[in-house]
């Protein structure tokens, strides 16, 4: 199987059509994000559920609307109703005491501080983030990076250090522990970040506290992080001030934006708003200036940059073909399932490009082949619907899908393989 070339770029975004595409909090207005914060909280605490994704209204477990519990919620507060009031840590200590009793007891007096402490400042209406409870629960809360420090530590270190302009600190602690508790939960929206997703949901379920470390270091004043690869790789320009106009949070912005920049080399600049790459012509009066749109997307070498940097995984991209004949299909199908076989063995995800529609690509982190299907990883998270692409069936809500074998290698394009160790 040959090497494949660099002009196969995933590109594609999710359908938008107010049919096919799951309602989701708008982040231009910081009310509607406060309140639909608190409903959620709400509806956490009062049935043991969470909705699936904050503020995406209609899209719950709960026999209930969102939306219809938003507008009770405004209604009371129309009514002139009192907010509930905040938890001192005292309260909050007492609260994981009987809650999380044994993974509180497990934390140091340092450690118990600094969580109580992000408890605190992240509340809302009297109720602290489920997902910063659910890092506790699930032990991922001390999860290490490969110097030691902790998810806790760097969620502390959110809280407390010098930000970017325009960054929402209490949302940006909130946002983060969602997307360690729930890596399912970091899309890419309307923007065309398919690859780094990708990337990103990887980097969060399989190392958070490295996820946690690089997102805290590129929302900070400094605006510069170290990649597994010891590149050093500055964060976007970007101006956090302004919400973003295909409904990202800060936290997705600034992680995918500056992998976009970091993954297209030097002569490309990622403009985020206009969702392109655009060529630097350093020629004209000895200057420089963006010339022309270079497209958008990234080519399959450049993804393997952001790979190689947020992952620590040196990889090798290969061009997929299915062959003619019965006889190439069962040599190249077996040939790919063993390069995902050293993925699967270290409870890894593979990232690999379809054909999604027309000429566009997409791509997705393959879970694993079980019988007849392939189990795969969408970017585009709780707006997944199955509207778009090659047939899949659904499974849950937050990008997962399964899709017939036979339909996954008439669509695969290229993929991603292990580099063998020289």
């Amino acid at each position: 199987m040959q090497i494949a070339s660099s002009s196969t770029i995933a590109r594609n975004r999710p359908v938008t059509t107010v049919e096919a595409r799951t309602p989701r909090r708008r982040a231009g207005s910081a009310l509607l994000s406060r309140v639909s914060e608190t409903v959620r909280q709400a509806l956490a605490y009062s049935t043991g559920q969470t909705l699936v994704r904050n503020g995406r209204f209609g899209s719950t477990r709960q026999s209930g609307s969102a939306t219809q519990l938003l507008g009770s919620f405004l209604g009371e507060k129309a009514r002139g109703a009192s907010p509930s009031p905040s938890l001192s840590q005292r309260e909050l200590r007492a609260r994981y005491s009987q809650t999380h009793g044994q993974q509180f007891a497990r934390l140091s007096p340092q450690q118990q501080q600094q969580f109580l402490r992000l408890a605190e400042s992240t509340q809302q209406g009297g109720l602290p983030p489920a997902h910063l409870e659910q890092l506790l629960s699930s032990g991922r809360l001390m999860a290490r990076d490969r110097q030691g420090a902790t998810v806790l530590a760097h969620l502390d270190r959110l809280s407390r250090q010098e930000l970017q302009p325009g960054v929402d600190r209490q949302q940006a602690v909130r946002d983060l522990a969602q997307n360690l508790a729930d890596p399912q939960s970091f899309n890419q929206d309307q923007q065309g970040t398919c690859t780094v997703t990708s990337i990103g949901r990887e980097h969060a379920r399989t190392n958070p506290a490295d996820f946690a470390r690089v997102t805290t270091d590129l929302l900070s004043r400094q605006a510069r992080t170290v990649g597994q690869d010891c590149s050093v790789i500055p964060s976007a320009q970007l101006d956090l001030s302004y919400p973003d106009p295909r409904d990202r949070t800060q936290v997705e912005r600034v992680y995918q934006d500056t992998m976009m920049e970091y993954g297209n080399g030097a002569e490309l600049t990622y403009n985020s708003s206009l969702d392109r790459h655009e060529r630097i012509d350093r020629t004209v009066n000895g200057g420089c200036h963006y010339a022309e749109s270079a497209g958008t997307g990234l080519a399959s070498h450049q993804s393997a940059r952001v790979i190689s940097a947020m992952l620590g995984r040196q990889v090798e991209n290969h061009s997929y073909i299915d062959g003619p004949t019965r006889l190439h299909r069962l040599y190249h199908r077996a040939e790919f399932e063993g390069r995902l076989g050293q993925f699967s063995s270290r409870d890894q995800r593979m990232q690999v490009t379809l054909r999604w529609d027309g000429q566009s690509t997409h791509m997705l982190n393959v879970i694993r082949i079980e019988g007849d299907y392939v189990y795969l990883d969408n970017p585009w998270g709780y707006g997944e619907n199955g509207v778009s692409g090659p047939q899949r069936t659904l499974q849950g809500q937050g990008g997962q899908s399964k899709m017939r074998l036979d339909d996954f290698y008439a669509a695969l394009v290229e993929y991603h393989a292990l580099r063998p160790a020289s």
